[in-house]
């Protein structure tokens, strides 16, 4: 350096830039794919460090390229399959179709978990074939005023579409039942004659007023007792509204009225034969409350409109109580008084018998009564009552010659209940309804109405089904299949 001592010496440091020690990205575990299968993600975290390890600001390696990201699952899934859809299972009316569903992969079956719940296909739909019965109306009768305001009325009746018979209203929707009624307007009834243009005196304001009133509305409450109400109006001579003091003198027509509407409807059978054999006696039958074809407590039937339970009957007169004993010519084959008993035990005093039938004791039998059917299978009673010479009341006859108390009677088949399978219940779950058709015929296959056939009538519709849907659903998961 002494050589050069004149001259300034160049430095032999300067600064430098430049990275000192190198950089990468770091990188977590790979999350799970975000799908089982049919093509998914995977990410994982990165962090930027030096070769020491520690950890830089992102933007220290911002050059260096990272992947935080890929695909992954990306065999195909498994998916739902179905059948064809059945036929509809019933014969008209609504049901429900059915088909199989179930999970696939590449045509092998597998477990429905490991296919997607929430798009699985229908399994049960709808189907309605045509009515199994529907409304039919008659015309519209008379209107029930002259003049002014009134109604009229007209046939509402539920026919079966297939047979072309009248069936119970239930049997048809209620919710599309035509109206029996319909107001009408004719004419005003009343005019206001000018004074002065006829002899006879004019009619004051208020006395031309009359109540006029519209339909009732239908019933509160679907089934039981409720309330309707109607509009009550005062109109004078011209059909306009009046204040009510115009309408005074006429009783006000009630605008509320209780009303009851029946959740079931009662069916009577048959009577029974006429307890007499002969004069007057009485006559049964069976009444029972009927919901849907089944038997249900009375008070769910209108007890207003309850049928009659028993009457009275009446046949041919008695003959009147002989006052001295006949000859054989006019031995009389009738009860000789309605006071004698209609009934005999034989064997009673058997070992008098015949002591007593040469004093004159005898058996008289009254008139057959009705049949109880009107084909095979029935029964009709006649009173046989034991008499003595004097035709009064005896009680030793020969038991062993008792003429019979009944026969059988009828002729011909008798109809009976005849019914098809159930259908599809409505539900799965929760409560639903299935039905049939229950129809009343001759062996034949000759329909007849249902008051011919004995009560019950089997029912047509029935529940099902009634097990709770399940509450708490949870995801089952199975073990995990080899795909290849």
């Amino acid at each position: 350096d002494q050589y050069c001592g004149d001259q300034l010496k160049p430095p032999s440091r300067e600064p430098c830039h430049g990275s000192c020690v190198l950089t990468r990205w770091h990188y977590s575990e790979w999350s799970q794919c975000s799908r089982s299968c049919g093509g998914g993600d995977k990410t994982r975290e990165s962090y930027c460090v030096n070769g020491f390890g520690h950890r830089l600001a992102e933007s220290e390696c911002r050059e260096l390229p990272r992947v935080v990201l890929e695909n992954c699952n990306e065999f195909p899934c498994p998916s739902w399959a179905t059948s064809e859809w059945s036929e509809c299972p019933v014969t008209c009316g609504k049901g429900m179709k059915q088909r199989q569903v179930w999970c696939q992969l590449s045509e092998d079956p597998m477990r429905d978990g490991f296919c997607n719940a929430s798009t699985k296909p229908e399994s049960l739909r709808p189907c309605e074939l045509r009515a199994c019965a529907s409304w039919h109306v008659g015309p519209w009768g008379s209107c029930t005023a002259t003049c002014g305001h009134g109604y009229q009325m007209r046939a509402v009746k539920c026919i079966s579409e297939i047979f072309g018979t009248m069936l119970d209203d239930r049997e048809c929707p209620q919710a599309s039942r035509p109206s029996d009624r319909q107001d009408c307007i004719l004419a005003p009834c009343l005019a206001i004659p000018e004074v002065g243009a006829t002899s006879l005196p004019a009619i004051p304001l208020g006395r031309a007023a009359q109540w006029r009133h519209g339909s009732w509305t239908p019933c509160s409450v679907s089934c039981g007792r409720g309330s309707q109400a109607r509009y009550v109006s005062c109109r004078d001579a011209h059909d306009e509204v009046a204040d009510e003091s115009n309408c005074a003198h006429l009783p006000r027509p009630a605008a509320v009225s209780l009303c009851f509407s029946p959740c079931g409807e009662w069916q009577a059978g048959d009577w029974s034969p006429c307890s007499a054999s002969c004069g007057h006696g009485k006559t049964t039958r069976r009444v029972l409350c009927v919901n849907y074809h089944q038997l249900v407590d009375e008070s769910y039937c209108d007890p207003e409109g309850r049928p009659v339970t028993e009457q009275e009957c009446s046949l041919a007169a008695c003959p009147p109580l002989y006052s001295r004993a006949p000859s054989s010519s006019e031995q009389p084959s009738h009860v000789p008084s309605r006071n004698v008993p209609l009934t005999h035990k034989p064997g009673e005093n058997q070992d008098q018998g015949a002591q007593l039938s040469i004093r004159g004791n005898q058996w008289r039998t009254g008139p057959w009564g009705a049949c109880s059917r009107s084909c095979a299978g029935g029964l009709q009673h006649r009173a046989v009552v034991c008499q003595d010479e004097d035709g009064r009341s005896a009680t030793s006859c020969d038991g062993s010659s008792k003429p019979p108390e009944s026969r059988h009677c009828g002729s011909g088949p008798c109809p009976h209940w005849n019914y098809g399978d159930w259908g599809e219940c409505t539900q799965t779950c929760g409560g639903g309804v299935k039905s049939r058709f229950v129809i009343c015929q001759f062996p034949n296959g000759q329909m007849t109405q249902e008051h011919s056939c004995e009560l019950p009538k089997p029912p047509s519709m029935m529940q099902c089904h009634l097990h709770a849907c399940p509450e708490d659903v949870s995801w089952y998961r199975g073990p995990w299949k080899s795909v290849r």
